[in-house]
């Protein structure tokens, strides 16, 4: 039996996991490391290999290793496994496929997280056998992947779909992208967590449970805080959640204009919180539509979550005709 070593680096952790050549997935096994980002290119390359190296020891894959499928956030240039700028990170222009190939003596491959998102949606997903996939991942930051008749939509310069960096605000904050105003900044995670704490630091008098939860400390503001006080009732951070439902239907809504896709999946750790900011995301939808849709029908919620990006890392590598099944 051949294994596969399936890598998803993002910008708040890197998971390894090892898959047997016909798809299953050892979960006990699931390695979860924090990603140091912006310490250097060499720091997250080494906390990457420890992971993937727990990952194979555990499982004892070493003599039995046929490849590694690699997922990151871009720009990135899939040809030659090549980092080109991970603005939540702060890698920059890292030969990670080269780098992996030397120290693990397998073929890598390289692709964006979204696009691996896209891919295992549509291969084993809630979007499974659909033409045409779009996926919109929620979490740390706002990316997108898309699947087209079968195979993922690179663009010419292999860096389509960045819709987290679609502008929505003329004259919005900066953007790590280099932009302004970019969806991700509102409508992810650490989006919305930065924008309740610059409110709440110039306005500390604002009742919420969030000072009380946080213990009027502004630095420990997180989603996950947010999201808690909003079950709780919380008025102002069930707002602030509208407010990320309304900048999420303007960018969904712009992505069906774009590419008229069959499925729109929403993935990602932020997207699990989906069910209190939705009905502000399906209503901008629905009041922006150039032709009218449902997008109740056409939206659908990853089953897949946190392992939707290590499937597609699984499934890039193995179903390469040069290193996967048929050795």
């Amino acid at each position: 039996m051949n294994y596969f070593l399936a890598l998803d680096i993002g910008g708040t952790k890197i998971s390894a996991a090892v898959f047997t050549e016909d798809g299953q997935i050892f979960e006990d096994d699931l390695i979860v490391l924090p990603t140091p980002a912006f310490t250097g290119n060499d720091s997250i390359y080494n906390a990457v290999a420890k992971a993937a190296d727990m990952a194979l020891t555990k499982r004892k894959a070493y003599p039995l290793l046929s490849g590694i499928g690699a997922a990151s956030p871009g720009p990135l240039d899939t040809t030659t496994g090549t980092i080109i700028h991970a603005p939540l990170m702060g890698w920059e222009n890292f030969h990670l496929a080269e780098r992996l190939e030397a120290d693990f003596h397998c073929p890598v491959m390289l692709d964006n997280d979204c696009n691996l998102g896209a891919l295992a949606e549509q291969r084993v997903g809630v979007a499974k056998g659909k033409d045409s996939v779009f996926y919109v991942t929620m979490s740390t930051g706002v990316g997108g992947g898309f699947v087209l008749n079968g195979e993922i939509f690179h663009g010419f310069r292999d860096s389509s779909c960045e819709v987290g960096h679609m502008n929505i605000v003329d004259g919005g904050p900066d953007c790590p992208c280099g932009g302004k105003g970019c969806l991700e900044l509102y409508a992810s995670g650490t989006g919305l967590a930065d924008r309740v704490r610059r409110k709440l630091i110039n306005d500390p008098h604002t009742q919420t449970k969030i000072w009380e939860l946080v213990r009027r400390q502004p630095d420990k503001i997180t989603a996950k805080i947010i999201t808690q006080a909003a079950l709780d009732g919380d008025e102002y951070a069930l707002s602030e959640l509208a407010e990320v439902g309304r900048y999420m239907g303007i960018g969904l809504n712009n992505i069906v204009n774009l590419f008229d896709p069959e499925v729109i999946v929403i993935g990602g750790g932020f997207s699990k919180a989906h069910g209190l900011f939705e009905e502000n995301m399906f209503k901008t939808m629905t009041d922006r539509a150039m032709q009218p849709y449902d997008p109740r029908k056409l939206i659908r919620y990853s089953v897949l979550c946190d392992k939707a990006v290590i499937w597609g890392a699984y499934l890039l590598i193995s179903e390469n005709k040069n290193i996967g099944r048929q050795q």
